[in-house]
């Protein structure tokens, strides 16, 4: 199992270290203000995908076995076009300006999305992970192309780059799994259709209020700050979501197995060793980073991201928190359970609004900071709580073990 996450954590930290490279030349090149502008984009594009996978998304996974694949992909990619059409004319109405170019990425983003679920859904981890790294490689061969090429990068480029990295990108995916598509019945797998939207909504839902929890904060101090403020903190957590690589490599290899293991002992007992590597990996990196001196962040980001470790040091509580909190959503993704992560998502919800308004106004991006930690501290103490009504926790459950490092 170490070895599944080890595959997993070096193709997240290589795309962790490009997509590091996109938000410092990014910011050093078109300023933190465009960054900031970017950061919402990216944002909104997220933010419709995910209502996208309301009618199809992580169902094209958890039924990979029980309903024709084909049929889920098609289901999935209507829904893509449904919840983009509306989202069209949600933003249009709030005069967004980059509108066309949300609705067409998205669409691809859609695509991409689904396509990627049905190498979950098979287990094959290691074309998912290689499928993850395309668009951010493609991104930055091709910023790098237009920087040398024309000597500056403006929005405008920067879009067209995510045009082809995520063209590219479906088609490398599309020609992995394009045997999946050979049979197509729709006749028979009609009855299905409830039930596949059924669980993509209830799974979805989840996804999209999780997504709020992340980045409404984003929203929040664009505001009461505006656009540089929000390039600032984005530059902040692309650092420390650097680190959640560790726990999102762990959890994404977990769901994977669990969806195929019958052993309830079994899954137990992959779910523990899980959540320990992940809180004790996530801490090693964290402490990392604090090492790291001020003026290094400085050089690579600019002078304007000022005594960055002190937000560092404000997030560091709440990586440990996720670190734990992924680890168990996906426990209770894999069997079903979803109505603990919606709770939980409610939950998350619920505080960002509280915290950040509360702290945002008066204390900009450390109050954001702190608005994260408490948030993903309330999470931590909902699926501690969950967990341990399914499987008694005790303290040795959070100590290394030597096994927990054997390569199978």
């Amino acid at each position: 199992m170490i070895k599944s996450y080890a595959e997993t954590f070096a193709t997240k930290f290589l795309i962790a270290v490009i997509n590091f490279v996109v938000v410092a030349f990014t910011v050093k090149y078109m300023g933190v203000s465009a960054r900031g502008e970017i950061s919402i984009f990216i944002a909104n594009i997220t933010i419709l995908i995910l209502f996208s996978n309301l009618l199809g998304g992580s169902a094209i996974a958890f039924y990979n076995n029980k309903i024709n694949n084909a049929y889920l992909v098609v289901v999935s990619i209507i829904g893509v076009l449904i919840i983009n059409l509306i989202g069209l004319v949600v933003f249009k109405i709030f005069e967004y300006g980059l509108i066309f170019h949300l609705f067409f990425l998205s669409i691809l983003g859609g695509i991409y999305n689904s396509l990627q679920m049905l190498l979950i859904g098979k287990e094959n981890t290691r074309m998912y992970n290689f499928s993850l790294l395309l668009p951010p490689l493609f991104l930055v061969v091709c910023l790098a192309f237009f920087y040398f090429s024309i000597g500056s990068v403006s929005i405008k480029l920067y879009l067209f780059g995510l045009y082809i990295a995520n063209f590219a990108s479906i088609c490398f995916v599309f020609f992995n799994v394009k045997h999946q598509f050979i049979k197509f019945y729709f006749a028979t797998e009609k009855k299905s259709l409830k039930k596949t939207i059924s669980f993509s909504f209830k799974s979805g839902i989840s996804n999209v209020l999780q997504f709020f929890n992340y980045r409404l904060s984003f929203y929040i101090l664009f505001y009461f700050s505006g656009n540089a403020s929000v390039g600032l903190l984005s530059v902040i957590i692309a650092v420390v979501e650097g680190i959640w690589i560790i726990c999102n490599s762990i959890s994404v290899n977990l769901y994977s197995k669990l969806l195929n293991e019958k052993n309830i002992f079994t899954k137990q007992q992959l779910t523990k060793k899980a959540f320990r590597l992940s809180i004790w990996l996530s801490a090693a990196a964290a402490i990392f980073i604090l090492l790291i001196p001020n003026s290094f962040y400085i050089f690579i980001f600019g002078k304007e991201l000022d005594q960055p470790k002190i937000y560092f040091l404000l997030l560091t509580p709440g990586i440990i928190f996720i670190a734990f909190s992924k680890v168990i959503e996906h426990y209770f993704s894999s069997n079903g359970i979803l109505s603990v992560n919606f709770i939980k998502s409610v939950i998350g919800l619920i505080c960002t609004l509280i915290f950040s308004f509360i702290f945002i106004k008066y204390a900009g991006i450390k109050g954001a900071c702190v608005a994260y930690t408490v948030t993903y501290f309330f999470i931590f103490i909902w699926y501690f709580y969950k967990y341990n009504q399914v499987n008694k926790l005790r303290a040795r459950d959070f100590i290394l073990q030597k096994s927990d490092f054997q390569i199978e």
